[in-house]
């Protein structure tokens, strides 16, 4: 049995472009995706070699060095005994740029994490804000009246059945 990686006829090959203000963590994580894919499945070596030529095509038409990226296989396995002998708290920070380094730079000698976000979500893009065109004596509920000169109070409910 023979699989492949599938990409629909519609595939834009757009990854987070090197020159956009994201974390350099998120860049790198879209380039990683790529790898493990391509290393997840059983692929042939001529499937692999192909996998790979993709791959770089899509490094350079985002402005990424082609060259893969390596991760050193000891730096990972020291980081996940350093995880497990020590309770890990977070911070979150809004990436903005290098200004966001120089702060975060202050937590890496401690037990706090870093991690980065950004503001320009597809969430915020898509949400629309509503103003509010009515009145608050349009609204349903109930009202009270007082009266001047006694300081007598009648509650009312308005109907909006007869209106």
């Amino acid at each position: 049995m023979k699989t492949n990686i599938y990409r629909k006829p519609t595939t834009t090959d757009s990854i987070i472009p090197n020159n956009s203000c994201h974390p350099i963590e998120q860049k790198k994580a879209a380039i990683h995706y790529l790898y493990n894919r391509m290393h997840t499945y059983n692929l042939f070596a001529t499937d692999i070699q192909k996998e790979k030529d993709i791959i770089q095509q899509i490094l350079i038409n985002n402005k990424y060095d082609p060259n893969p990226i390596q991760d050193s296989k000891k730096k990972k396995k020291e980081n996940l005994q350093k995880q497990d002998t020590e309770r890990t708290k977070w911070a979150k920070f809004t990436y903005i740029g290098k200004e966001t380094r120089f702060i975060t730079k202050i937590f890496r000698k401690s037990n706090i994490k870093v991690a980065l976000a950004t503001n320009n979500t597809i969430g915020k893009f898509l949400t629309t804000k509503q103003e509010e065109t009515t009145s608050k004596y349009n609204k349903s509920g109930i009202y009270q009246l007082k009266c001047p000169t006694c300081d007598m109070k009648d509650h009312l409910k308005p109907d909006f059945k007869n209106t």
